[in-house]
């Protein structure tokens, strides 16, 4: 049955879990965008306000107190988030009945990077436009992320696009019309790096959450693709074994050194640097995350490495 079909009283019990579940997310999304209509009336009617105040000669100073209860207020990406946690709670039971994947984390699939800088616009004028951006994030697209990153077999050629997505940013650079991938040959096979980049207060030789949380996607991605690509017990070992490295990359391990070797299963060989991370991929491996890449990187170009 198809998600959105009316189904009577009768009928309900033989709604399927998945369409449950986008019924669910198109109900979250109805609160989420009311939510975001009543912060922008709010914003709007707070600009309009200070405009009139500033006209009868009080000055932004006198009226800050119509920003600051503003920001005060849960942001879209708050209540977004918050909404997203909801969804979760109800989608892991249903697409992880057995709790294999406890620990293959989604909230990362939550990107909200692309939020606008305020530049010269006002307090208040900045919010607006970052309400607009945030009707742009949706929970039945959150949904759909989840799944392919919980079941992707269940949608292979889903699964594959997000793989490759997922992957091409973590160990690809980006160039204005292309994709480029630096490969080079290793004694596992094929290795790829991710850089790391650090600002001037971060450590070297310290991983930053968000960069455990990159490296955690590659290993995702990876999975995902042996699963659906006929390499299940790559798929496996990646995921038990590399549940376990990032674990102990994010909690135990303050420091590293240069070269330290973590074996994960039987496709994987991550080799941290000072600047980068070495994935050395087992050859079928490689030849599967090759053909997924090539076949949905737009403009994909291949180079090896000396």
């Amino acid at each position: 049955m198809a998600p959105g079909t009316d189904v009577s009283p009768m009928q309900a019990s033989t709604t399927t879990p998945d369409a449950g579940l986008a019924a669910l997310a198109a109900s979250l999304d109805a609160l989420y965008l009311s939510h975001l209509d009543r912060m922008q009336a709010s914003a709007e009617d707070a600009i309009a306000l200070t405009a009139t105040l500033g006209g009868m000669g009080y000055l932004p100073g006198q009226t800050s107190m119509l920003t600051n209860a503003l920001e005060r207020a849960a942001s879209a990406q708050d209540i977004f988030r918050q909404l997203a946690s909801l969804l979760i709670l109800r989608a892991r039971p249903t697409l992880d009945p057995t709790g294999r994947k406890t620990g293959v984390p989604v909230e990362d699939l939550i990107d909200w990077t692309g939020q606008p800088p305020r530049h010269t616009l006002s307090a208040l004028e900045h919010a607006v436009q970052k309400i607009h951006y945030a009707r742009g994030h949706s929970l039945t697209e959150f949904l759909r992320r989840v799944v392919v990153r919980l079941t992707p077999e269940s949608v292979p050629e889903d699964a594959r696009k997000q793989a490759a997505e997922e992957l091409i940013s973590s160990v690809g650079m980006r160039m204005p019309t292309a994709w480029v991938l630096s490969y080079g040959h290793s004694d596992f096979g094929t290795v790829v790096f991710s850089h790391l980049s650090r600002q001037e207060q971060e450590m070297p030789w310290h991983l930053t959450p968000a960069q455990a949380v990159g490296i955690d996607r590659a290993l995702i991605a990876i999975a995902t693709m042996c699963a659906v690509c006929g390499q299940e017990h790559h798929a496996a070992s990646v995921q038990d074994a590399g549940n376990a490295i990032i674990k102990r990359l994010r909690y135990t391990t303050t420091q590293y050194g240069d070269g330290d070797l973590h074996a994960i299963g039987t496709a994987v060989r991550l080799m941290l640097h000072r600047d980068r991370i070495a994935f050395h991929l087992a050859p079928d491996v490689w030849d599967v995350a090759r053909g997924v890449l090539e076949e949905h990187v737009e403009g994909l170009k291949l180079v090896v490495s000396s």
